[in-house]
C-alpha cells in the first residue's frame, strides 16, 4: 500500500499569498475594491492618498507610473494602503476611476527582504 502525500489546506480567497518576490500577478485581484479591501483586512497601518493633474506622476512609486495613461488634461487621483500581517506587508494602489477606486497596483513583502 502506497503513502498518499500530504495535502495542507490552503484557505480559499480572492488575494494572493505574499511571495518572497515582492511582485503578485495583479490579474488575481482586479475585482478587489476598495471596500472589500477594507472590510478584509481592516485599518490598513498606512494610508496615502495621491492627486495628479497629469500622467507624469514621478516619484510616487518606482514601476508604477507605467500603469498610469490618461490625457494630460484629467486628474488622476491613486490611494495607496498598506496592511501587515505577521512579518509580512501587503500594499495596494487603487485609482478612482467611473465613481469607484480601482485596484491599480499590488505587491507583497516580508520585512527584512532585499530587492
Amino acid at each position: 500500500m502506497s503513502a498518499k502525500p500530504a495535502v495542507s489546506a490552503v484557505a480559499k480567497t480572492n488575494l494572493p499569498a505574499p511571495t518572497d518576490t515582492g511582485r503578485i500577478d495583479t490579474s488575481r485581484i482586479s475585482r478587489l475594491t476598495l471596500n472589500e479591501a477594507l472590510n478584509r483586512f481592516g485599518k490598513p497601518i498606512e494610508q496615502l492618498t495621491y492627486d495628479f493633474p497629469n500622467e507624469n506622476a514621478a516619484g510616487l512609486r518606482e514601476g508604477l507610473t507605467q500603469y498610469i495613461s490618461i490625457d494630460s488634461k484629467q486628474q488622476v487621483r491613486i490611494r495607496q494602503l498598506t496592511w501587515k500581517r505577521g512579518k509580512h506587508r501587503t500594499t495596494v494602489f487603487y485609482r478612482y476611476q467611473k465613481g469607484d477606486w480601482r485596484p491599480l497596483y499590488m505587491y507583497s513583502w516580508r520585512e527584512g527582504m532585499v530587492f
